[in-house]
């Protein structure tokens, strides 16, 4: 597969005169081609799925339905996953007739755009995927129906909770890829930037200490208790409420990061004071 650079979710910046996205049928398309909606019961099982669901009314996530018509070639057939930084789907170029994988980045702050969805062309494809060459419901019959849910957001337009395709051996070869260096860099360097998941970040990287090898293997410590176990080491929705169940779990965090926390002026007081107790959120 071919890999190139991704976009950014931003609508920020001068525009292109063709829309962005566009949701159109085509005909012998109905609404049935593009999976099904989950009754409420079913609805905490897709949000146990996929991406935190209110990063959306946020503006954190740029919200995507099936069939959606990405600046007129990209259709969205399926997702494929989701990770801190950004969603990924399944697409059809219906200008080469092939399958595609899209990568939409989540917003980030002015500083931190290093793309943008304007720039969405053949160069911003992230992957090609073997070709399945069919219709649409031949596609499903291999890949399974998406399992969705409405999401309404406060953006001009509202998306769907789509959970993520379930791949068949028949798609899975032998070999291993590592990948995702992006954020990779020499040990020793410093970084300016606080880039990483709140649940798997060691302490020292939110109170501004360079990352080392102890802070990989916090990481990879993490990353093997949710394997092993299927659930988080340390909980929470961000980097506070995460520092918060470490202090919980392990004691007081080292009197000489005092003061150091990357937002100071949001922190709680236990973050600075450890003999205050943990706030409960």
């Amino acid at each position: 597969m071919d890999r190139i650079p991704t976009t950014d979710s931003s609508p920020s910046g001068p525009t292109q005169s063709a829309p962005l996205i566009e949701e159109q049928l085509f005909e012998g398309e109905d609404d049935q081609d593009w999976g099904d909606f989950v009754d409420s019961d079913e609805e905490p099982d897709v949000e146990f799925a996929c991406e935190d669901i209110n990063l959306y009314p946020r503006g954190f996530c740029y919200p995507i339905s099936i069939g959606d018509i990405i600046v007129e070639r990209y259709r969205i057939i399926h997702k494929l996953g989701h990770g801190a930084f950004s969603t990924a789907w399944m697409a059809q170029d219906m200008l080469e007739n092939r399958d595609v994988a899209l990568k939409i980045l989540m917003l980030g702050s002015p500083d931190d755009r290093d793309y943008h969805m304007q720039n969405l062309n053949t160069a911003n494809i992230m992957y090609t995927l073997r070709p399945l060459n069919n219709s649409i419901s031949e596609k499903y019959k291999r890949i399974g129906r998406p399992s969705k849910m409405k999401l309404w957001t406060e953006q001009w337009k509202d998306g769907e909770l789509v959970t993520p395709m379930k791949p068949k051996e028949e798609f899975i070869g032998d070999s291993i890829v590592l990948g995702d260096f992006g954020l990779a860099h020499k040990a020793g360097a410093s970084t300016q930037k606080m880039q990483s998941p709140a649940t798997y970040c060691a302490p020292e990287r939110v109170h501004n200490i360079s990352p080392s090898y102890g802070s990989d293997v916090w990481s990879y410590m993490c990353i093997l208790f949710e394997l092993y176990t299927g659930t988080y080491l340390f909980h929470g929705w961000g980097h506070a409420s995460v520092v918060s169940s470490i202090v919980h779990t392990l004691g007081s965090l080292p009197e000489s990061w005092k003061g150091t926390y990357h937002r100071p002026v949001r922190v709680h007081p236990w973050a600075i004071d450890q003999r205050r107790a943990a706030p409960d959120a």
